[in-house]
């Protein structure tokens, strides 16, 4: 299948045989294997972290798999991993079944027993984080593709007017002398003209001003914490630092609402990680991974998806009225 790296289970007999492949790119420390899933690290170089992930095969026997669940430990220390570090289904794309009885008509069954459960420190490590359903071989399983760095959307990113810019004295400054621009035309060429010049303006100067808003509070907590340490009685660079700090910080409550579109919440309230998980959430539900056309036919494909719903429209508008 293309990976140069995998770690196996043998089968026994025809059945029981687990396989994890993986690509040169990714690091894998295999911990343990046994017939009943396959345990591995990693580790993430740039935040300095060890990510633990277990791949879980649950007991197949219906009549056995209740007692695997009362006297396996591994099963109980696997429930207690999940309560501990806040693990959830973080969705999927593609097909919408995982396993399959393999029959035909009436007695086909097809069900969702494969899932990826992740934490959202790991959201957090990697947004573009995805699970795809592909469609099975020969196996009664269908495959799982987890990656790391998928984008969803392959069309230029919109701009956004964030609330956030308005915190910035600035900014009017930036839109007033965007707009005092000469434009010759028409009133909507002149309207036309001003906004994206307007837009032009913003982008560069939300650069410069904001930047990586993340990477800002990292940076000031960090000169913050070497002030409190080695020059503890500057008493006025730690306050210019600690109101720099609380300034990012209302930045990036601000940033997440803006791009939740959460309103719910009492204002001031400090709660980025709920609006970071709602605007993943909303990411993932706005992705169309699969449609049903109207032979029909379900489709999976990008381009396939694209084409249906030129076709779609185009024979609607094309046809006689009624």
């Amino acid at each position: 299948m293309g990976f140069p790296y995998t770690a196996n289970v043998p089968c026994v007999g025809r059945s029981g045989s687990l396989v994890l492949a993986w690509k040169k790119e990714i690091d894998l420390a295999v911990v343990s294997t046994s017939n009943r899933g396959i345990y591995v690290t990693t580790k993430d170089i740039i935040h300095s972290k060890t990510c633990h992930i277990s791949f879980i095969y649950e007991e197949p026997n219906s009549a056995l798999r209740q007692a695997f669940y009362e006297t396996n430990a591994c099963y109980h220390l696997y429930q207690n991993f999940c309560n501990v570090f806040d693990l959830h289904d973080p969705g999927f794309y593609g097909l919408r079944f995982t396993w399959s009885n393999m029959q035909h008509g009436p007695d086909l069954i097809l069900e969702r027993l494969d899932m990826c459960l992740v934490n959202p420190y790991a959201e957090l490590l990697c947004p573009k984080f995805y699970v795809n359903n592909l469609p099975r071989d020969s196996s009664d399983h269908f495959p799982m593709h987890i990656g790391f760095n998928f984008e969803v959307n392959f069309m230029p990113k919109p701009f956004h007017f964030m609330a956030m810019c308005m915190e910035d004295p600035t900014c009017r400054d930036v839109i007033a002398n965007a707009w005092s621009v000469n434009v010759i035309g028409s009133h909507a060429y002149k309207l036309k003209a001003k906004l994206l010049n307007t837009k032009k303006g913003l982008k560069g100067w939300n650069k410069i001003s904001f930047g990586n808003i993340q990477t800002n509070i990292k940076t000031t907590r960090e000169e913050l914490a070497d002030h409190q340490t080695f020059s503890p009685s500057d008493s006025s660079s730690t306050s210019r630092l600690r109101s720099r700090l609380e300034y990012l910080y209302n930045l990036e409550e601000l940033y997440w609402k803006d791009k939740s579109r959460e309103i719910c919440l009492l204002e001031r309230d400090r709660n980025s990680p709920y609006f970071h998980r709602v605007t993943l959430f909303r990411r993932k539900r706005n992705a169309i991974s699969w449609i049903k056309n109207s032979l029909g036919t379900v489709l999976t494909d990008r381009n396939n998806i694209r084409t249906s719903f030129v076709d779609y429209f185009r024979n609607m508008y094309s046809s006689q009225p009624q």
